[in-house]
């Protein structure tokens, strides 16, 4: 083979990570986490709209005098009432849509690594819980005794694309409902989409990369092991009796 072959079979070789799986409870405080950090950006964008070009978004501090004033009232006829829910349903649409896109745009970014691609794959939440989201097209556990060790293949980074489209799938309501069931009945804790994209949650916190080293350094020590034993036992050649030519 020549060395052009070899490298071109060494670049085909496709990246292999044995890693922990990222559990449910770690995966829903790190949604926690993102939240109420959504809420605390969105607000302070709202501000600074609000400085910039003289426009509030709907339905935030700033709206809640001029929503008192729309409220139902004892006396209100069908005719006054029709009015003021059809302008609460406005602001609704008006403040969603906002709040979805902003939203939309924070969970890309950083899943794709955004500003410096120095630890991509990961929200705030997720960096906080120790998770990322990495590229797998095929898993398989290391040992039925430790179901959540797993070995990956291939192992890289999330693109903007797979990104952005993991993030629209999860904006969707009765979609997120579908992925969440589908999560809590995998075996993998892995939702159905990102098993169509090619996507897996992983825990890369210190205790679980502490974990999967020693359960590594036993595999390998029972290989060896194993292997020794599966060896023929050599058998010892006589030695020569030196001393028979002087007797």
């Amino acid at each position: 083979m020549s060395t052009k072959q070899q490298q071109q079979r060494g670049s085909n070789r496709r990246p292999v990570m044995v890693v922990k799986l990222s559990s449910i409870r770690k995966r829903l405080l790190a949604s926690m986490i993102d939240y109420f950090f959504i809420l605390f950006l969105f607000d302070q964008f709202r501000m600074l709209i609000a400085e910039l070009f003289d426009y509030d978004i709907p339905f935030t501090t700033m709206d809640f005098k001029e929503l008192e004033t729309f409220f139902p009232e004892d006396d209100d006829n069908l005719e006054d009432l029709l009015p003021k829910i059809f302008w609460i349903y406005i602001k609704n649409i008006q403040y969603s849509t906002m709040f979805y896109l902003f939203v939309l745009i924070y969970e890309t970014l950083f899943l794709f690594g955004w500003p410096n691609r120095t630890y991509p794959g990961a929200t705030i939440g997720k960096r906080i819980m120790g998770l990322r989201v990495v590229s797998c097209d095929y898993l398989e556990s290391i040992s039925m005794a430790t179901p959540n060790i797993v070995r990956i293949m291939p192992a890289g980074n999330i693109t903007l694309v797979k990104s952005f489209f993991r993030t629209l799938v999860k904006l969707m309501p009765i979609n997120n409902t579908i992925q969440c069931f589908y999560i809590l009945t995998s075996r993998y804790n892995r939702s159905y989409f990102d098993q169509r994209i090619g996507l897996i949650v992983i825990d890369m916190s210190p205790s679980a990369m502490l974990q999967v080293q020693a359960i590594m350094a036993n595999a390998t020590t029972s290989n060896t092991l194993q292997n020794q034993q599966q060896q023929p036992p050599q058998q010892q050649q006589p030695q020569p009796n030196w001393n028979r030519g002087f007797l």
